[in-house]
C-alpha cells in the first residue's frame, strides 16, 4: 500500500472484522479490516473445481471457400413424354 493510502485507512479507526462503506466517484467502495489468521475452518476446507467438464464437440466438417464463378448443377428439362402416366 502506497503511505498516502495507508494513512487515509488509518482514519478510519476500524477494529478486525469492521468495515466501513463510502460512495466514491458514484460507486459503493468497501473497506474491511482482516483478521491477521485466515477465518477458523477456511483453511481446512477442501478446493473445489468448479470448471464443468464440457464434452469434445462432435465430429466437425471443413468448408473451404472458393473464390469464382458459382458453378451450379445444369437444369433439368422436362417434356411431354415425360408428363404422360405411367
Amino acid at each position: 500500500m502506497s503511505p498516502s493510502l495507508a494513512d487515509i485507512v488509518n482514519q478510519f479507526k476500524l477494529k478486525p472484522g469492521q468495515s466501513v462503506r463510502e460512495n466514491v466517484n458514484g460507486h459503493t467502495a468497501e473497506l474491511r479490516l482482516l483478521d491477521d489468521e485466515l477465518t477458523p475452518g477456511f483453511a481446512e476446507e477442501p478446493m473445489i473445481d468448479d470448471w464443468p467438464n464440457i464434452p469434445d464437440p462432435p465430429g466437425t466438417r471443413v468448408i473451404t471457400a472458393v473464390r469464382g464463378q458459382k458453378e451450379y448443377p445444369s437444369p433439368i428439362h422436362i417434356d411431354e413424354s415425360d408428363l404422360a402416366p405411367e
